[in-house]
């Protein structure tokens, strides 16, 4: 089976008219090349954990829960603090 020219031509017409399309949608949503899409993430400030010494209500077996709120949890019935 052949492809006629004319139908490789208008394929390509059209993949140039999609890409076209896809820059004035972006440029549309963006207000311009050089502005993001989407607004920057908040900062998030960097998680430390206390070792257990530091914390005498924690005993027993610690869980360290990491995300964007770490926690340190004591598997022994203790206390849930957020580190």
């Amino acid at each position: 089976m052949q492809i006629s020219r004319r139908d490789t031509v208008r394929s390509l017409e059209l993949l140039a008219a999609m890409l076209v399309g896809l820059v004035l949608g972006r440029w549309a949503l963006s207000g311009g090349f050089d502005e993001p899409v989407a607004p920057p993430a908040p900062m998030v400030a960097e998680a430390r954990f206390e070792p257990a010494e530091v914390i005498p209500e924690l005993r027993g077996i610690l869980l360290y829960l990491s995300g964007r709120q770490p926690m340190v949890v004591d598997a022994g019935g203790g206390p849930a603090r957020q580190v």
